[in-house]
C-alpha cells in the first residue's frame, strides 16, 4: 500500500493548527498587555515624582509651572540667591524636569544642553559671568533607564561658560533618583549650596538617592 500524499498526519496536522495560533496569539496579546499595564504604571509613578518635586518647588519660591517644549510638557521652576561668601554674585537656579520613554546617555546629554540655552537666556538681569551665575537641574524621569546614563548623571557636572548643570536622572522603576553631589573645582563655592537644594528636591519619600 502506498504512502499518503504530504507530510504524515497531514489532516490531524491541519486541525491542531488553528489551535497552535490560537494559543500563539493568546500568549502574544498577554504579553502585549502586561507590558502596556507595566507602561502604564510607570508613566504614573513617573507624574507622581513630578508632582512632588512640583510641590518642593513651590515650597522652596521657585513658582513652579508647565511649559510646553515642542508638544512636551516640561516642569519649569527657578530661584535666584545671593550671598556674599560667594564673593558677593548672585546664582539663578532652574529645576527643568519632564518625564521620557526611555534615557539614555545621548538623551539626558541633549536635555542638558537645552536646558544650559534655557536657563542662560531667561535669566534676566546681568549677563552671565558679571557677578552672576546660572546653574541648572536638567531632571528626566523614565521606567526604561540604560545604567550608562544614571552613571553620567552622577559622575560630575557638566559646565558651560557660567552655568554650572548637574543633571538628574530618575528611574522609576527602581525608585532611584541619582545626580552629581561632589565638590568640583569649578563652581566650588556653590557646591554645598547644589546639594542641599538637589536633595530637598529630588529626595521624595519612597525614593532612594545614589
Amino acid at each position: 500500500m502506498a504512502p499518503p500524499a504530504g507530510p504524515p498526519y497531514a489532516a490531524e496536522a491541519g486541525v491542531d493548527r488553528p489551535h497552535s495560533v490560537c494559543l500563539m496569539t493568546s500568549a502574544r496579546c498577554c504579553r502585549l498587555l502586561c507590558e502596556k499595564l507595566v507602561l502604564m504604571a510607570d508613566e504614573q509613578i513617573a507624574q507622581e515624582y513630578l508632582a512632588s518635586v512640583g510641590s518642593r518647588l513651590a515650597t522652596d519660591g521657585c513658582g513652579p509651572r508647565w511649559e510646553d517644549w515642542s508638544g512636551a510638557p516640561v516642569l519649569v521652576g527657578r530661584r535666584a540667591d545671593f550671598r556674599l561668601r560667594w564673593m558677593g554674585t548672585r546664582l539663578h537656579l532652574f529645576t527643568i524636569a519632564a518625564a521620557v520613554p526611555e534615557i539614555t546617555v545621548a538623551t539626558i546629554d541633549t536635555f542638558t544642553a537645552q536646558v544650559q540655552r534655557y536657563a542662560k537666556a531667561n535669566k534676566g538681569g546681568l549677563p552671565a559671568g558679571m557677578q552672576t551665575g546660572v546653574a541648572v537641574f536638567p531632571l528626566l524621569v523614565s521606567g526604561r533607564i540604560d545604567p550608562a546614563a544614571m552613571a553620567w548623571a552622577v559622575d560630575r557636572q557638566r559646565v558651560q561658560f557660567a552655568c554650572l548643570a548637574r543633571p538628574v536622572v530618575a528611574d522609576v522603576t527602581r525608585r532611584q533618583v541619582g545626580f552629581h553631589r561632589g565638590r568640583p573645582a569649578i563652581g566650588r563655592l556653590y557646591a554645598s549650596h547644589l546639594t542641599d537644594k538637589g536633595e530637598s528636591y529630588f529626595d521624595c519619600p519612597g525614593w532612594t538617592l545614589i
